[in-house]
């Protein structure tokens, strides 16, 4: 299960990204530090160097947190801001099998410093919970596209939110189902 260390360790990359590797020689040796990742620049696999892997925090869930475990969610981050949207995921239940959360939570993170907030910004975004969905933002909005609802079943909707992930509203599902 990914966790809030991994996250923020993430984003802080994607929002403030090391430079690319100056020489062959220099990616060659990044790519044998990774081991198999086969990566070329430092933020991807998590070497040491300025980048992903030094700022990285425990983030510890304790049973009355509201972010739960989960897999298979989207994180996206708002252009023109130090926020990420996490949206969504699976949640694996031994009974019932994988179940979709349909909550979104806003990841700020400081300029400076490695300790972000985490904000619940819907506990039900109206869509159905789901995981392994596509999700992007473009134009001022966030999408989010099909997805599995659960074991049993696969999304085929579009969602669009126009304020941070607040609230949300359907655009469009393909003609004929499924794609």
């Amino acid at each position: 299960l990914l966790s809030l260390a991994f996250l923020v360790a993430l984003v802080t990359a994607t929002a403030h990204p090391s430079p690319s590797p100056a020489s062959p020689k220099e990616a060659a040796s990044l790519r044998q530090a990774c081991g198999s990742c086969a990566a070329s620049t430092q933020q991807s696999c998590g070497a040491s160097g300025t980048g992903i892997g030094e700022e990285w925090q425990q983030h510890t869930p304790t049973a009355s947190d509201p972010f739960a475990a989960r897999y298979g969610h989207a994180a996206v981050p708002l252009p023109g801001t130090s926020e990420v949207l996490l949206i969504a995921g699976l949640r694996t239940d031994s009974t019932t099998g994988s179940q979709g959360l349909p909550d979104v939570w806003g990841l700020s993170l400081p300029s400076t410093g490695t300790s972000g907030t985490l904000t619940r910004r819907t506990p039900d975004g109206g869509f159905a919970g789901r995981g392994r969905f596509a999700a992007a933002a473009h134009a001022g909005h966030v999408y989010i596209f099909g997805g599995m609802v659960s074991d049993a079943t696969v999304a085929s909707d579009v969602w669009r939110s126009a304020d941070g992930g607040v609230t949300w509203e359907q655009r469009a599902a393909p003609p004929g189902g499924s794609p």
